[in-house]
């Protein structure tokens, strides 16, 4: 016993024969590795919370979502205004339903009100979250009810093949797989990863399944895999980015904005990290998910579908979308007018089939307007295709007001400096170019048409219904009646044109496909005739727009460019537009806007030439009157902005032209230019608006 006791308090007094660690050191240690263990669990428990918080809201966001489009497919059934009023009968936070999810109990209720002839919706999910504090998710919509041409025509014709519903060919989930069970499907390879962090399982049973990182059957593609053969088709795939404009959006975060596909759909969102891989979407955004500069930040979505589905794919942000909330879409580059931004929360994707009566004509109502039908996409079509710009959405705030498409590029939204990368410039990291806008060059506007190229556009029977090359309108938002436009286009010459002629065509400015041209005549030996007819669409205030004719101006002067119209409410006629060939000189050109001041006129002093500005300022055409043979065209254009000063640049002279200019700029909001001897062809002016205190380069 006095020998251990004596071991024991050599443990505890030392001297420098003596080594070991002291009780109280041990203690003191314990305690320290005690803190640090609780602060590790506790920090890993806040993860894990915050995770599934996310996951939850995630998840309340698609309850809600669902709920909405169950009741626009609950409307598609109604056949009276009477019945659609008994349907949707007015009701605050009521109809209330408790729901069992994967990551909270959840409570959906969800009120109605009446919107003049439609129903506004509002459809409210709660529950708790991992600190039993109480959350809640809404999504508002509008639901008007009008009969549906297409169930309505086809009821009487049991014998022809029903065209595709919206929902596709894909089945929300279907349960969870094991650990067990997704490794061995790896090892057999009936499963595979995607290159945005999920997998696609064969389970061999006839169904093609979509799996998220958490093994949950996400979606189910109905009848896609060939028992006998092994082979299955694929989902449809439609991808894209979500920027979030920092300079306006400064306090939204990566975690409060959800991409969201309608109906039997799965959206995944992930960004890239520095070596390409995915990765889950983090709530608050790290560098791999910024710009260069920090304009936008950014991340990637994929939504999965199935083969015949078409609907809307949109933003939701979690504290509900504001008036001042806007979301850009379109092309900020283009100079065609069709693709210009537009400013919508949401894209719409569908195809337009149509039936012909025996001389080739399309098949209209009781109240003469066309009947349409609504077809989706192609099984396991993958948009957008190569080469294409990505279905992007970029975030922003404006003023309550802002609501025309060109604020997206006058209030910089679209145009900042980080804009002027292209994608695989922020890819590659390599320096940005020389055009505003380049970052999001190519991305569709709100309405996407399947039309546009045949692959895109889901089996059909053709001995039934024809397709057109292109949409006549957004069919999520149809107008009240068609009018009618016709005229001629006539071209005197006694030259023999044909193929000039023929490659004529007449647009509106609602888009490329809503002009028909008949095939050209030729009443004389010295005039070409040809006649159009285009359909424009009122939403019950009558049509404005304008129509344009597309010819080689370097050959022909034309008595208008484009013609336009105001409130046209019936059918009329255009008249005559009458084209001459000849030697013309063409001008055109580009316009770098500065914020909100844009080009607003451009005039020639030729009193038969003409110019036209495009409607955001951007661009501009001019053309002279016809030239006498070998003679050579002198005259002024002038230009106009709203305000700013005005800068001319030198201009790019017709091949082989020796003429001369002088420029007259940079002192006011008009500028001109004096062009002397400039032979025929197309001479490139670029102009540029400047601050007022700015100087002309």
């Amino acid at each position: 016993m006095e020998r251990f006791l004596k071991r024991y308090q050599g443990m505890i007094v030392t001297n420098d024969k003596q080594r070991g660690v002291g009780l109280i050191e041990v203690l003191v240690s314990l305690v320290i590795l005690a803190v640090g263990l609780l602060s590790v669990a506790t920090l890993h428990t806040s993860i894990i919370g915050n995770s599934n918080d996310n996951k939850a809201k995630n998840e309340a966001i698609i309850i809600a979502q669902s709920r909405i489009e169950a009741l626009r497919n609950f409307s598609n059934g109604i056949n009276t205004t009477d019945e659609f009023e008994a349907a949707f009968v007015v009701v605050d936070k009521g109809n209330s339903t408790n729901i069992t999810g994967i990551n909270a109990a959840f409570t959906r209720t969800e009120s109605i009100a009446d919107a003049n002839s439609a129903k506004s919706i509002t459809v409210y999910v709660k529950w708790n979250d991992n600190h039993s504090d109480a959350q809640e998710v809404s999504i508002d919509s509008s639901i008007a009810w009008q009969k549906p041409r297409s169930v309505g025509d086809l009821s009487s014709e049991a014998s022809e093949p029903l065209i595709p519903s919206a929902t596709g060919r894909a089945r929300l989930g279907d349960g969870t797989l094991t650990l067990a069970e997704l490794n061995a499907a790896i090892t057999t390879g009936a499963a595979k990863a995607t290159d945005d962090g999920m997998f696609l399982y064969d389970s061999l049973d006839g169904q093609y399944r979509l799996v998220d990182k958490d093994r949950t059957i996400v979606l189910t593609l109905i009848d896609a895999c060939d028992l006998a053969g092994g082979n299955c088709t694929d989902f449809v795939k439609i991808s894209g980015r979500v920027y979030i404009d920092n300079a306006t959006q400064s306090s939204l975060t990566t975690g409060d904005v959800f991409i969201q596909a309608s109906d039997a759909a799965f959206c995944q969102q992930y960004y890239l990290d520095s070596d390409g891989n995915a990765q889950e979407l983090l709530p608050v955004a790290n560098s791999d998910m910024k710009t260069p500069n920090n304009d936008y930040t950014y991340y990637n979505y994929t939504c999965y579908l199935g083969g015949g589905w078409h609907g809307n794919i949109g933003i939701i942000l979690s504290g509900g979308i504001t008036q001042k909330d806007k979301v850009c879409q379109g092309d900020p580059t283009s100079l065609d007018a069709f693709a210009d931004p537009v400013i919508a929360a949401r894209r719409v994707y569908r195809g337009m089939l149509h039936k012909e009566d025996g001389n080739g004509d399309i098949i209209v109502d009781a109240n003469q307007q066309p009947i349409y039908y609504s077809i989706g996409v192609a099984d396991a079509l993958v948009l957008p295709a190569a080469g294409d710009a990505g279905h992007d959405f970029i975030i922003s705030s404006l003023n309550i007001n802002d609501t025309e498409g060109f604020k997206c590029k006058s209030e910089g939204i679209m145009v900042r400096d980080d804009s002027y990368y292209s994608r695989a410039d922020l890819e590659y990291n390599t320096p940005p170019g020389t055009t505003p806008g380049k970052l999001f060059e190519g991305i569709p506007t709100d309405f996407f048409c399947l039309n546009q190229n045949a692959d895109y556009i889901d089996s059909f029977d053709d001995t039934v219904f024809s397709m057109d090359a292109s949409c006549p309108f957004d069919p999520s938002d149809p107008p009240s009646i068609r009018h009618v436009i016709s005229g001629k286009v006539l071209v005197n010459t006694d030259l023999s044109i044909d193929s000039d002629i023929a490659a004529i065509t007449v647009n509106t400015s609602d888009g490329s496909g809503n002009c028909v041209i008949a095939a050209f005549t030729k009443p004389s030996s010295t005039q070409y005739s040809l006649s159009y007819k285009c359909d424009v669409y009122d939403w019950g205030t009558g049509w404005d727009g304008y129509i344009q004719l597309n010819t080689d101006y370097s050959i022909m002067a034309c008595d208008h460019y484009r013609e336009a119209y105001n409130t046209i409410t019936n059918d009329i006629s255009a008249g005559d537009n009458i084209c001459n060939i000849g030697d013309v000189l063409t001008v055109t050109g580009a316009v770098v806007v500065n914020g909100t001041k844009v080009l607003t006129s451009a005039t020639t002093d030729d009193n038969g030439g003409q110019c036209v500005v495009a409607s955001d300022g951007a661009s501009y055409a001019c053309n002279s009157d016809l030239l006498a043979t070998g003679v050579q065209w002198s005259g002024r254009l002038t230009f106009q902005t709203n305000g700013s000063k005005l800068c001319i640049s030198d201009p790019v002279l017709p091949v082989g032209s020796v003429g001369t200019f002088a420029i007259v700029d940079g002192a006011s909001s008009t500028a001109w230019i004096d062009l002397m001897n400039v032979d025929k062809g197309n001479l490139v002016l670029a102009l540029e608006v400047i601050q007022n205190n700015g100087n002309c380069p």
